[in-house]
């Protein structure tokens, strides 16, 4: 017996511009001023991630697997999951500027232990920069940072 959620009918559509729209439509994440994204850095796609959705269930989403034959399956998709790379884009509620880029750090990383090379963080950190400074709102960043926390070496 499946339940059909919300959740279940989303389907992962990239964008190229932090616009008006994309924010409207994503931002707010677990209340604040945040848009989180998922960046496929070997496509070099931009996935705003909806927010009643995790990163995990959301980059199988973006592989067309359910977590949890992420989970039985992991050896076989672990290489595709690491290339999908969280960030955070912050705007300032008053002044409707982008203040902040944090490239690195989701629940996959935390509760799931994957891990990404330093290269994929450097160049979804790259990608993301990109997709804000295509988009509508104002840019002066505060905050420019990508975690190295959970990098792993390179194969």
């Amino acid at each position: 017996y499946f339940m059909f959620t919300r959740e279940s009918k989303i389907k992962p559509k990239p964008f190229y511009a932090l616009t008006q729209d994309v924010y409207n439509r994503f931002g707010g994440r677990k209340g604040l001023f945040l848009l989180s994204v998922i960046v496929d850095v070997e496509k070099g796609l931009v996935y705003p991630v909806p927010e009643t959705m995790e990163h995990i269930d959301f980059a199988c989403k973006i592989l067309r697997i359910t977590l949890k034959e992420f989970l039985e399956y992991r050896q076989d998709f672990i290489k595709a999951i690491e290339n999908l790379v969280p960030s955070n884009i912050e705007i300032d509620p008053t002044t409707l500027t982008v203040v902040g880029i944090g490239t690195g750090i989701s629940g996959m990383e935390l509760g799931y232990g994957i891990r990404h090379t330093e290269e994929q963080l450097v160049k979804a950190h790259a990608i993301v920069k990109e997709f804000v400074e295509n988009g509508d709102f104002p840019v002066n960043l505060r905050v420019d940072k990508i975690s190295f926390k959970f990098k792993r070496k390179a194969a």
